[in-house]
């Protein structure tokens, strides 16, 4: 059992480590149950995909998650490996730097266990679940709406989400320069959107109408509104629609 770590010098570390990964697991089951669903259909080529050359797989064991993770995990105990990147634009899962594609990344998380090389690509919509505080994720409050995490990149993406319910929903978003548009096909409940976005917010419309901005997460659910938390900002439409658009302007 992944628990049963009788030379380990630190278990309650351990243990905290296994939480905090089974809390992301957790969180991420919207995703994984789309990307499943997605598959199943033949509308992409699987959940897990493996990346490099077959032959040298062994040993290397770097693998997309959908389109939208790239996993390179630590093959030794000093927490530290060199990752080759492949061509885009990533961002670091653990303090959203720019890791730039096309080249090979070296990662020292000696220091940090817990950790391990896990790039989020340019463009990902997720789809989650707030079950806690523990993953990082939201602060645990947003059981009641539906949750979405995007990185816009200048490329239109979309993610087609299973919902609940048996129907799907299609997320996309895109940075078009002047703003930065998300869009869900439908809203069966409350929707928030955490988008990375690190400029200067101009304004920020929920289907052509300003809104104003929160403090607190917990805000968020009370209507219409966004809340500032950079390298993010969250939005909110607590109105259950056919359709919904928000845009942030620079």
């Amino acid at each position: 059992t992944p628990w049963t770590l009788p030379d380990d010098p630190d278990p309650d570390a351990s243990v905290d480590h296994y939480r905090y990964w089974s809390h992301v697991h957790a969180e991420l089951v919207p995703f994984w149950y789309s990307l499943a669903q997605e598959s199943y259909a033949g509308n992409q080529d699987g959940i897990i995909r493996p990346l490099g050359v077959e032959a040298s797989w062994a040993g290397d064991y770097r693998y997309m998650l959908g389109d939208a993770f790239l996993v390179a995990p630590i093959l030794d105990g000093t927490g530290i490996r060199d990752v080759a990147v492949p061509p885009g634009t990533y961002y670091d899962w653990w303090d959203e730097q720019v890791v730039s594609g096309g080249a090979t990344t070296s990662f020292d998380y000696a220091a940090d266990l817990r950790r391990i090389p896990l790039l989020v690509k340019s463009g990902a919509v997720v789809p989650i679940a707030s079950e806690s505080a523990i993953a990082g994720l939201t602060q645990g409050g947003l059981g009641a709406a539906d949750v979405v995490l995007a990185w816009p990149d200048i490329a239109p993406s979309t993610f087609v989400a299973h919902d609940p319910d048996g129907q799907t929903t299609t997320h996309a978003t895109q940075d078009r320069g002047a703003d930065v548009v998300f869009t869900a096909s439908r809203a069966a409940r409350p929707l928030v959107v955490r988008l990375r976005f690190d400029d200067a917010v101009a304004a920020v419309t929920v289907d052509g109408t300003q809104i104003a901005a929160v403090a607190s997460e917990a805000e968020l659910l009370a209507g219409p509104s966004y809340r500032v938390a950079a390298p993010y900002i969250w939005i909110s439409s607590p109105i259950a629609a056919q359709s919904v658009e928000f845009v942030v302007r620079r």
